[in-house]
């Protein structure tokens, strides 16, 4: 069975559309724990209403807020085999969890992943990186070294995010999410998983509608925010030195790192920040340090340390 967890506060305009798509899935064995974390509007009544219609939509109530506290709730309640994640205003093809569960059992892996499309409420964008691809379910089995290379050389978003998987529930153990991490927490839990795991699939297939939520952040509140994705970056980095792995995939999260602070630089300067800036340049000193002394390839070095350089030579052009 799949457990499928579906967190949700405030989400009456688009739960059903969410619940809907899973409950349509081809794979017939599955629940659908609905999270609702103290939502103010009618979500919970109409999660009762689906629930009466569908015994597989097990509703839970709490007022514990946060995206990462209504996922450890929802893992804490599950009863399958299998944990898959939905974000609520999301939806899924009646395919998807069909495909997953099929390249699991071919491969015997732990960590099935699919590709996906993003768009708005009008549009969905398949762009060449997502697109279906010809004879779907196309099966790539990767490597420790081809997924953390390809999520932060790379940052490749689909080995980030958590909805497009599906994770054996065993080799999950205590994982958790990070209810400290408040923007890249999907990322810190797939690398724990995989760091976990013996076999990692990537089927090229779309079957995940990823809602983009039009109204970006573009002021100072906002970008001082976004400075926490750097933290939480570096709580990755401080798994993978822990870890005892190669030290390989801590370099490359520094990597991505370096690259990351010095955007958030750029935008501190733009938004005359400068206590974060202040705050980001030890962060940025102490990555390309990483980048340098450490077990990188010769070109991916070049490539990151060659950005960097050049975004600080034009900054001190323009003073």
């Amino acid at each position: 069975m799949i457990s499928v967890i579906v967190p949700v506060y405030n989400g009456s305009a688009y739960i059903e559309r969410c619940i809907n798509s899973i409950t349509g899935s081809t794979f017939r064995d599955i629940e659908i724990i609905a999270v609702e974390n103290g939502s103010t509007d009618n979500t919970w009544e109409i999660l009762e209403a689906l629930a009466a219609g569908d015994s597989r939509i097990k509703p839970i109530s709490t007022e514990i807020r946060g995206l990462s506290n209504a996922r450890n709730i929802g893992i804490d309640h599950a009863s399958g085999d299998w944990i898959a994640f939905v974000d609520a205003d999301d939806y899924i093809s009646p395919l998807m969890y069909e495909r997953l569960a099929e390249a699991a059992r071919t491969h015997g892996a732990d960590l099935v992943l699919c590709d996906f499309a993003q768009g708005t409420e009008e549009h969905f964008d398949f762009t060449e990186a997502n697109r279906p691809a010809e004879g779907c379910n196309a099966a790539e089995e990767l490597t420790r070294d081809d997924y953390f290379r390809k999520t932060y050389l790379r940052a490749q978003y689909k080995y980030s995010v958590a909805w497009n998987k599906l994770f054996r529930r065993e080799t999950m153990g205590n994982i958790r999410f990070n209810p400290s991490l408040h923007y890249i927490e999907d990322r810190n839990f797939a690398i724990q998983f995989v760091l976990n795991s013996k076999k990692v699939v990537s089927i090229s297939e779309t079957l995940y509608y990823y809602y983009r939520n039009g109204n970006s952040i573009s002021n100072s509140a906002g970008q001082r925010q976004r400075v926490g994705q750097v933290y939480d970056t570096l709580e990755d980095i401080d798994i993978l030195e822990r870890s005892g792995e190669k030290l390989l995939y801590r370099d490359c999260a520094y990597a991505n790192l370096l690259q990351l602070a010095d955007f958030r630089l750029r935008q501190a300067k733009k938004y005359h920040m400068d206590d974060v800036q202040q705050e980001l340049r030890p962060i940025i000193a102490r990555a390309r340090k990483a980048v340098i002394k450490g077990e990188l390839p010769l070109k991916e070095k070049l490539r990151f340390l060659g950005e960097h350089y050049y975004y600080a030579l034009r900054g001190l052009r323009k003073k």
